[in-house]
């Protein structure tokens, strides 16, 4: 069976209306994934916009690198930190970046040896050659600008360092590289402007962790567990759920449909976490859809 082309042309046009061929570089059936997977919700002006900043910054949607969000009637595009990290490399210049700071310029150690707490603030250094030179670029964020409070900081009580470091090297990247990362926000900064709708459905780059909310009919239902549940110790759900999402492309129809009854039932009953079942099962979901297109 032919596989879908998936490759991705480079426009150095400027940005397109909906009338322009931006379209032509998908087939109807890639279009119609993109629509119904990480680009749902979006007009046909958004979707040309989004897929123009596909190609313009080399990131490919139906590997699900880069999705379009949209909360209140307002459409976002956003990428995960190595997404901003791969367009940063592309262009040669990137020349690295420093650990994270906090507060007072602590390591993440030191920090936590204080028993402090949270961080407040976070600083990182990034690089870039400018005219045969390594220049620094630094930028700082504060705690309070970014945790999404607590019904969607459940990543950030668990790894408070990493998240608030990601939104601080994402503002030090988009300083070093304003022209490549114009219009394209990272995850970690967009969680403080509310949840993503359900269907946005991206499962990012390997070994990330990402949020997808549950299909309409079942919003409901987790969401009242979200709400009433104190969360015990999910580690091993954790070490689960990562084990399937790194199998599910190599899995069988039939224990792609166990694993999301499973996921399914223990977000209701309140053994999974809520966020992550729904973010298996929209994996899952995507994963059939995909086949399905093939």
């Amino acid at each position: 069976m032919t596989q879908p082309n998936t490759a991705l042309r480079r426009i150095q046009a400027p940005p397109p209306s909906a009338d322009v061929s931006v379209f032509d570089a998908f087939t109807d059936e890639q279009l119609d994934l993109i629509r119904r997977t990480v680009a749902n919700g979006a007009t046909r002006d958004e979707l040309a916009l989004f897929l123009y900043q596909c190609q313009r910054t080399g990131l490919d949607p139906l590997s699900r690198q880069i999705h379009f969000v949209k909360r209140q009637g307002k459409g976002t595009i956003q990428t995960a930190i190595d997404g901003y990290r791969l367009i940063a490399d592309r262009t040669g210049a990137y020349a690295g970046s420093d650990d994270y700071r906090f507060d007072e310029g602590l390591t993440e150690y030191e920090h936590v040896q204080s028993k402090r707490g949270n961080p407040t603030t976070a600083t990182v250094t990034v690089y870039k050659i400018v005219q045969g030179q390594r220049v620094p670029f630094t930028a700082s964020a504060r705690w309070e600008e970014y945790y999404p409070g607590d019904k969607q900081g459940f990543m950030w009580r668990k790894m408070p360092y990493l998240m608030l470091g990601k939104c601080t090297e994402a503002l030090a990247l988009r300083k070093a590289f304003p022209a490549e990362l114009s219009g394209v926000y990272t995850d970690e900064e967009m969680m403080q402007a509310g949840p993503p709708p359900a269907t946005t459905g991206r499962l990012g780059f390997p070994g990330e962790e990402v949020y997808a909310g549950p299909e309409p009919a079942e919003e409901t239902a987790l969401e009242v567990v979200e709400a009433e549940l104190v969360e015990p110790d999910f580690e091993a759900v954790e070490r689960t759920a990562a084990d399937r999402f790194d199998r599910i492309s190599d899995a069988s129809e039939e224990t792609l449909n166990a694993w999301y009854a499973e996921a399914n039932e223990g977000g209701k009953a309140g053994t999974w976490p809520p966020r992550l079942a729904a973010r298996l099962m929209q994996a899952i979901r995507e994963e059939a859809a995909q086949r399905k297109a093939a």
